[in-house]
Order: C-alpha cells, then structure tokens, then sequence
C-alpha cells in the first residue's frame, strides 16, 4: 500500500507583537452541545491569560479567587485540565466571564473524541473551546521569550498547490536498486546450482566408470595415493567455497497449493492481531524485523565479500566446546564476524532512535536488506503458482484498503474525533470579528471516511506513537511553509509486500530467460518496465484521490498482462505457465521437450527401467569387486 499523509486540520497560529512571522501548531475544536458552532474562518487573534497550573477549573471557588474578575474582549484563558469534565472546566469559565472570551485547555491525552455533551442541559456550553497538546504550549514556551507579548488565532488552511515531490523520485530508485539487486542474485544462485548439479551427475557417473575399471584392474588402484586424492578434494573444496556462497537452497521452489492458502490466512491473521491488539502486536511486529534485518543484512555483506576474494582468506580456528554440551564451533569467516557486528549494531541503533526524524534512513537500508534477500530465496519454477499468489494478494490489499472502511466490524469502537479537522496551515493574518456572532455562522469543514485497516495498521494508530517497521518510508520534502503540524504522517510510504510479491514474478523472469538462452532478457526487462508503469500510475491515482492506494491494485495487472502478452507473441505461454523449460534445465535435458502425455509417460517408464538396471549392474559390481579381494 502506498501511503502519502495528507489530512484536514484545524491550526492554531501563533505571532508575536514585534515580529510578523507567524508559527502554526495543531489544534481541536471541541464540538459544543445543543448545535452551537465556532466560526473557525472568523475568529481574529487573540490575547491569551495564562493561568497557572494550580488553578482548578473544576472549582468554581478556585477560579473566582485566582483568575482576575474581569478581561478584555478577544482574550483566550489558557487552562491545565484537571480531575473533571471537559464540559465542566467549559461551563465553569463561561459562567463567570460570559461568551466574550474563549477557552484553550490544556491536556496530554490524545486520539479523544472531545464532545461537550456530558450534562448538556444543565451545562450549555457556547464559549468556543480550543483542545491543545500541553508538549506543543511547551515549544511555544521555548519558543518565545515573554509569551505574554503573543497573539494566536486559528483557521483553516488554503489549499496548497501540489507539487512534484523528490521523495517519489527517491522512492523508484530505491525499489529499482532492490529488485536488481535481489533479481541478479537470484539469477546467479540458480546458474551456479544448476553447474554444481550437473557437475554432481558427471562426478558420479565418473566414480562408477572408475569402479568398474578398478574391478577389471585392481592393480591400478594400488597406485592411487588415497591420501592424495583427499588432500585435492580438500583444496578444491577450499577453493570453491572462496569463490561461491555455499547453501542448502535448492535451484527452483517448489510451493504447492496449500502452501499459497496459508500464506493469505497467515497475513489476514497477522494484519487483524496488529489492528486489534496494536500495543502488544507493534512490539512483536518490531522483533521480527530485528530478527529478519539481522539475518538478511549479514546474507547481503557475505554476498559482497564474494566479489572481493580476499576478504574471505581469513578464518577463525575450530574450537571444541566441553561443557555445557560436547559440540564444535568454526571454523569461521573473519569477514562474516564482522559483517554480524556491523548489522547487529545498525539494528541496535535504530531500535533505540527508531523515532527519531532520522531513523528512516537505517530502517530503509534494513528493509530493503530484506527485500533483497526475500526476492532473491523465492525462485518458484512456473508462473502459474507465482499467478495464484498474486491475485490472492490483490484481492487481499483491495479488501483491506477499500472495503473495510465501510464495514463497521473493522471500525474502532470509538467514534473518531468528529470536531477535529487537519489540513494545512495558514500564512495570512485574519480581521477581528465580533464576538457575538460566534454562535450563529456556522463553521464549514469536510468529513473524512473512516480510514481502513491497511492504513491504521500502516500508521501506527493506536500504537502509542510506536513505528511500525515493515514499510519504505521516505520523508516528503515539504518546505516549511507548507508543513502542517496536525499532519502525523509526513512521509512517503511503500510496504515491503509491494516490492516482494511483484519481485517473485521478476525473479522468475530472469531465469526463464537464462533457462531459454535468450541473447536479450526480454522477458524481465518487460517485467521491470511493467512494474514501474504500474507503480507511477499508483502515484498518480495517490495523487488525484488524495488518499492511500493499494499499490498491488495497478502493479499486479501491469506485470501479469505484460507478461502474458510477451509469452503469446513469443508463442511460449505454456512454457511460462508449466514451467518444463525450467525443469528440463534441472535435469539436464535439452531444451525443447516433448510436451504429449504420452511421451512423458514412456520417459517416466524408460527412466524407471533404467533404475532398476543401475542396481542389477551395482550389485553385480559389488559381487565381483569383492570376489577379487578374496583371490588376492
């Protein structure tokens, strides 16, 4: 899902009476009982009254004795909430200075409804009520010397023209760098399995050519240093494992059907654990991460080590390790220590400042770490599967993105914070108005769809401001006159989900024209061109509906068409979709196999036949090498 956050807002602006520059901070209009309304566009600058944090608005008697008994018209009496009711604090300030001033409350709470409907009979509130977070009356502090020499008003913002933004640009090279990188290193791992394969077969078929022979001359063997021939194994061991990464993976993955299932009921259980139970789940959501950057960025430094043979000519002495259990460690590479520390300590680093306004750079470098690894591990041998995951996950993110909004079993319990607004801020001055029409004009605002499970989860809603990792994210750029305060997101987003999925069919691209022998790698060039045509028109549809996008919703048709298209003008759709050509590969056949039933099956029965002769003519080996042992 793509992510650019941009609400409506309320700001609260801030000027002093020496300087003309104005400074803009987030603020909510509480919405008053029995349809009394502010006039935000209307309501001039205005004196504030600090009051001390000692005094009560809960007492009456205390508000009487610590606040003066007069004020000024357009004057806004600034109060610590306390122990009761918005409603109270309200009723109380109006009761004794009339509806010629207004209220500024000061509260540490967040992601409240602030309704002034608690005893609204009794309490008719019509003063205007301004809800501020006490840490930003805090910069304000810090911000200007004597606060008493300031002025502040509101408003809503002007729409500011969109822009070009340098994080879209930065955003495509970073995928860009992430799918060739993962793509190449996927390529390169099945072209060396598929030689240490082939090579496997050639060594076995020369050991029991080798076999016989020593049979029908045993006195050859004798001539045969076996001390020799273990040294030699031993070096070209050595020396391969300095040139090629060694692992278990095979060449192509096989993932049956069910396999694809609980993939999609795993990441639907997942997501829902994360909205339900976002304050637990965001902690084991980021120890995952941890755990999946550590392993991935250590991969991606030994990978690079590969490159330059000499750092991987020094290595650490086995040790045996007697207690608590008897086991052996090492030996070990020196550069694969050092890329462990390094990444251990990039982790660590950006855990403890993962909410700094830097951090976004070391959980991008860790993201695409994993992204790299992931894309490079899921070599799947037919698009017909990769097809299946595809559209599993399209229909996945549409339904998370567009659907749930309006599903109210996916909605908080709470209702959302229907009086405030959040959208860019103001740089012009506004004219006083007066004082007793507050009431009577209406103040007009939009309301916003209930944001859906993808983007509270995406967010971080309900986290307690805790960074949700599993996500690219690129900070927007914004000059600092169009920055608004009550915008939480400020920066581009990219789920990894959107670089991986697409990257599977990407990766299965490249091999297939290895596997083809194609001069020009027209297959994953198509691929790569698809997917950012399918990623820009992500943006531009960001762009015109303003709101976040389900980026699988353009990129799976545009590469799963384009590639469709370039395998029927090729004439080799049936190849992408069974994937023969790959497997032919693997064992060894030539390239254009029989495609009937009917020769597969006498293949499979001639392959058997020949099996069962190998082990007649291995037991007849065995019967007589032993047989020549007991003449000699």
């Amino acid at each position: 899902m793509l992510i650019y956050g941009d609400d409506e807002s309320v700001n609260l602006l801030v000027r002093s009476s020496t300087e003309p520059n104005v400074r803009r901070y987030c603020v909510s209009v509480a919405k008053l009982p029995n349809g009394n309304t502010v006039n935000i566009t209307g309501f001039g600058w205005h004196n504030p009254y600090i009051a001390s944090p000692m005094v009560n608005g809960c007492n009456v008697t205390d508000l009487r004795n610590l606040l003066p008994s007069t004020f000024p018209l357009k004057t806004t009496i600034i109060l610590y909430e306390h122990q009761c009711k918005m409603t109270e604090h309200a009723w109380h300030i109006e009761s004794l200075f009339g509806k010629n001033i207004s209220l500024m409350i000061l509260t540490n709470r967040t992601n409240t409804n602030y309704e002034l409907s608690y005893n609204k009979t009794a309490m008719p509130v019509s003063i205007p009520v301004l809800i501020f977070w006490i840490n930003d009356f805090n910069k304000i502090n810090k911000t200007y010397t004597n606060i008493s020499n300031i002025e502040i008003s509101m408003n809503y913002a002007p729409v500011i023209e969109k822009k070009f933004r340098p994080a879209v640009l930065l955003m495509f090279l970073l995928v860009l760098f992430i799918l060739l990188c993962g793509n190449f290193w996927a390529a390169d791992e099945f072209v060396r399995k598929i030689k240490h394969r082939h090579t496997n077969k050639e060594n076995e078929s020369e050991s029991v050519n080798t076999s016989r022979t020593s049979n029908d001359n045993p006195d050859t063997v004798s001539n045969n240093n076996p001390n020799i021939i273990a040294e030699s194994k031993i070096n070209k061991n050595t020396n391969l494992d300095n040139k090629t990464p060694s692992n278990n993976e095979p060449a192509i993955i096989y993932m049956p059907y069910c396999i694809i299932a609980l993939l999609l009921v795993f990441a639907v259980g997942w997501l829902l654990l994360i909205f339900y139970f976002p304050k637990v789940m965001i902690y084991i959501l980021q120890a995952m991460f941890c755990i999946g950057a550590f392993s991935s960025l250590t991969s991606c430094f030994d990978r690079l080590s590969y490159f330059l043979p000499i750092l991987r000519r020094y290595r650490t002495p086995s040790h045996t390790c007697h207690k608590p259990c008897t086991c052996q460690l090492g030996p070990f590479n020196v550069f694969t220590i050092c890329a462990m520390i390094i990444s251990l300590t990039m982790i660590i680093i950006w855990y403890i400042y993962r909410q700094a306004e830097w951090a976004w750079v070391l959980q991008d470098l860790l993201g695409a770490a994993i992204c790299i690894t992931v894309t490079s591990v899921y070599r799947l041998g037919n698009m017909r599967v990769i097809t299946l995951i595809l559209l599993g996950f399209f229909l996945y993110d549409i339904f998370f993105v567009f659907i749930t909004p309006y599903i109210p079993f996916f909605q908080p319990s709470s209702p959302k914070n229907t009086s405030t607004i959040t959208t860019t801020t103001t740089t012009t001055t506004m004219s006083p108005y007066t004082v007793s029409n507050v009431q009577t004009i209406v103040g007009y605002r939009k309301v916003a769809r209930n944001p859906s499970v993808m983007e509270q989860v995406a967010l971080g809603i309900g986290t307690n401001g805790e960074v949700v990792p599993l996500l690219f994210a690129l900070p927007m750029f914004i000059p600092e006159s169009e920055i608004d305060p009550c915008m939480t997101i400020r920066k581009s987003m990219l789920g990894f989900g959107d670089v991986i999925l697409p990257g599977i069919l990407l990766t299965f691209c490249k091999i297939f024209d290895i596997a083809s022998e194609n001069r020009w790698p027209i297959y994953y060039v198509q691929s790569l061109v698809s997917y950012f045509i399918g990623l820009s028109l992500t943006h531009v549809a960001l762009y015109v509906m303003n709101t976040a996008q389900p980026a699988l919703l353009y990129l799976v048709p545009c590469i799963l068409l384009s590639t469709i298209i370039t395998g029927l003008c090729r004439g080799e759709l049936k190849e992408l979709f069974h994937g023969r050509r790959l497997q032919s590969l693997l064992d060894g056949k030539p390239k254009h196999v029989e495609s009937s039933l009917l020769a597969a099956s006498e293949n499979s029965i001639n392959e058997q036949t020949q099996q069962s002769t190998d082990v007649v003519v291995g037991i007849s080996d065995a019967v007589g090498a032993v047989t020549g042992v007991e003449n000699r």
